[in-house]
């Protein structure tokens, strides 16, 4: 199925739903934006950095990080801004403003659950 936008482009409906999601307000679109970077977390944070954390959770501006170990928490918040910074640029928006960083391994998907 597809449609003509106003500049006469045929876009297919996953186009409209995936833009919509893209860039909406919506906690659905919050929540894509989470499995992107899930997906896309390696390129966006970096191989090293992507062995040890995971983006598990989005509210308000905040997103929560799972990390391996204790420890390693410490020394995230050196670098915090900086993947405050990669995260929004790879998103094309400014869309965290802060990372709460976790241990608790529940709040992790499986990679088939996110």
């Amino acid at each position: 199925m597809s449609h003509q936008d106003r500049n006469g482009r045929l876009e297919t409906a996953a186009d409209v739903l995936q833009s919509l999601l893209a860039n909406g307000k919506s906690g659905l679109s919050d929540q894509f934006q989470r499995w992107r970077l899930w997906h896309q977390w390696p390129r966006v944070v970096g191989e090293s950095l992507s062995q040890n954390t995971c983006p598990v959770g989005y509210q308000g501006g905040i997103l929560i990080i799972w990390v391996d170990h204790p420890a390693r928490i410490q020394d995230l918040h050196y670098v915090k801004k900086a993947m405050i910074d990669r995260i929004n640029n790879h998103l094309g928006r400014k869309w965290v403003s802060n990372l709460r960083f976790t241990t608790d391994r529940k709040a992790v998907p499986t990679l088939e659950e996110s």
